[in-house]
């Protein structure tokens, strides 16, 4: 329904744009990544189609993420509403096996409740994969941030609830980025 403002926000911006939530084939993938999206990022079709993972994360490197929502480490689908059939576990060793870079991972029991992110789940999954890992759930403040910043390959967190709330001033999380970066 969105597509054409997302495409003119890809094309004006000079900024990266990244899109996700409803992709569930392949065509609409190719639609977004060729018209100026920097990054697509895949769930509920991800598990659903491993091929497809596979042929866009060959054709499209490093630009396709896969969120990856769970809830007692099973991981969730379609809006979080239905069992994905698979254990966190497995489904990241799958998505890393099918050429993916990123994964989004998201404890669903903490999401928007700033208690704090599931730190011994992040610390578990990067054992378990050289995938760069974007945290979701529970971030309350710059010392979770730096905290995650330690844990692996945590490279990124989703802050919304933190921001919106005043709970994460955004200037000071971006300075912190900016130095971890090197900048």
């Amino acid at each position: 329904m969105n597509d054409a403002l997302i495409l003119q926000t890809a094309q004006a911006l000079s900024i990266p744009v990244e899109v996700g939530g409803g992709i569930r084939n392949e065509s609409q993938a190719r639609m977004y990544l060729d018209g100026g999206v920097e990054r697509v990022i895949l769930s509920t079709a991800a598990l659903a189609d491993l091929n497809l993972v596979k042929r866009l994360a060959k054709d499209y490197p490093g630009r396709i993420a896969v969120g990856l929502d769970c809830k007692d480490s099973r991981v969730k689908v379609s809006g979080w509403l239905e069992d994905g059939g698979v254990m966190i576990e497995d489904a990241v060793q799958m998505m890393e096996e099918a050429g993916i870079q990123t994964l989004i991972v998201t404890d669903i029991c903490r999401d928007g409740m700033l208690s704090g992110p599931s730190y011994e789940l992040y610390r578990k999954l990067s054992k378990l994969t050289t995938c760069d890992l974007i945290a979701s759930g529970g971030i309350a403040s710059l010392e979770d941030l730096e905290q995650l910043e330690k844990d692996g390959n945590v490279v990124g967190a989703i802050t919304g609830k933190a921001i919106y709330s005043g709970a994460i001033d955004l200037k000071p999380a971006l300075m912190m980025l900016n130095k971890a970066k090197g900048k």
